[in-house]
């Protein structure tokens, strides 16, 4: 058996955001299927967090003490603890608090990029830049973010920067609640459901979602659309779903814990975002069995093949989101549960947890391999 290596995460908050819920998941599978011990440190708080009461971390009240602090105490309990491994697992800042502390120790540090707009401000991209100085280890969870990377960052190496697919459980070991009654089944009743869940922001544009709906609910009946998640636009969507005059068809759910329960009984999954890292959302719905309707908004070569699980529509376009939607009305269910079956096995090929947990340890072990050679 491979030593068991000690592994700091650092990010920003453990806020409700995709990328915070992937660490998580990311944490029970390396539990489960590797020999790493793993400890979460974040330093800000905000309104809506995760529950991390099953999960080893540490807090660094970077509010209180200040940025230069922060690095420090985080350089101390790297020490203290003896970690191995530093490893940016949040946005910007992550990288520059994890990584910094990680180089005034004996610990190897490591940047992620877990989205396109990690490095668009131009003082984050040079302090970055200067940190791949002292320690250039990058990995992202999509192969578009690898030109993003070098072209926003300086000193990156080719042969240093990894791609570590996001990990998910077998759907074996997901609980759908398939004979229970939920307040999910009450609403859909005999409605053909399309849903899009995630934070309600910009970025993801919702709005796209609801003026697809009022022209889809003119033309077909039985239909009713799902919008899960929480966030500065609530209000503003409520507003424009009543403007639009299809309130009565629309459903927001506000933060849901159990996406998956909503997922199995939705018929089509739909992302309309203008820019994705690797959408946690749509891998859920591929493991849900569910055919896909996404917008161009990050590579999707490994879920989406078009036609035959799902649609890629352009970014921000109307008429080809309607387009995609009638056709899912018009195939039968047989022919939408064909697609679902597609959609499972390229979760299975490319993101069930087993086969992601062997990356990461393949990769840390790599990294502390070629630090004891040097």
């Amino acid at each position: 058996m491979k030593d068991k290596i000690k592994v700091l995460w650092v990010t920003n908050a453990l806020g409700c955001g995709g990328a915070e819920r992937q660490m998580l998941y990311m944490y029970d599978i390396l539990n489960k299927y590797s020999n790493i011990d793993v400890t979460i440190l974040y330093y800000a708080r905000v309104g809506d967090e995760l529950n991390i009461d099953s999960y080893n971390t540490i807090f660094i009240d970077k509010s209180k003490i200040g940025k230069l602090r922060t690095i420090w105490n985080i350089s101390k309990y790297i020490k203290q603890e003896s970690f191995q491994i530093v490893h940016a697992f949040g946005g910007s800042s992550a990288n520059i608090y994890g990584r910094f502390a990680a180089i005034f120790t004996k610990a190897v540090p490591v940047g992620a990029m877990l989205g396109k707009r990690h490095f668009v401000q131009k003082p984050i991209s040079i302090i970055n830049s200067f940190i791949n100085l002292f320690g250039n280890w990058w990995t992202v969870n999509n192969n578009e973010l690898i030109p993003i990377l070098k072209k926003d960052l300086k000193f990156v190496s080719d042969s240093k920067i990894r791609l570590l697919h996001n990990g998910f459980f077998s759907s074996k070991f997901v609980n759908y609640h398939k004979n229970q009654k939920l307040e999910f089944d009450i609403d859909k009743k005999d409605n053909f459901i399309f849903t899009a869940i995630g934070r309600l922001q910009p970025v993801k544009n919702y709005p796209l979602f609801l003026k697809a709906a009022q022209k889809i609910l003119s033309e077909f009946d039985n239909v009713k659309f799902w919008l899960v998640g929480n966030g500065d636009e609530y209000d503003k969507l409520v507003s424009l779903a009543d403007d639009l005059g299809i309130s009565k068809k629309v459903k927001f759910w506000g933060y849901r814990s159990d996406v998956d329960d909503i997922l199995y009984r939705t018929d089509v999954f739909v992302q309309t975002s203008f820019t994705e890292g690797s959408p946690n959302t749509i891998a859920e719905a591929m493991r849900a069995q569910k055919p896909l309707i996404s917008t161009l908004s990050t590579d999707l070569s490994e879920m989406i093949l078009d036609e035959k699980n799902g649609y890629i529509v352009s970014n921000d376009n109307e008429l080809e989101l309607v387009e995609a939607m009638r056709k899912m009305l018009k195939k039968s269910a047989e022919e939408r549960k064909e697609m679902g079956k597609i959609s499972e096995k390229l979760f299975n090929a490319n993101f069930l947890d087993v086969n992601v947990a062997k990356e990461f340890d393949d990769f840390y072990h790599e990294i502390l391999n070629k630090k004891s050679n040097y």
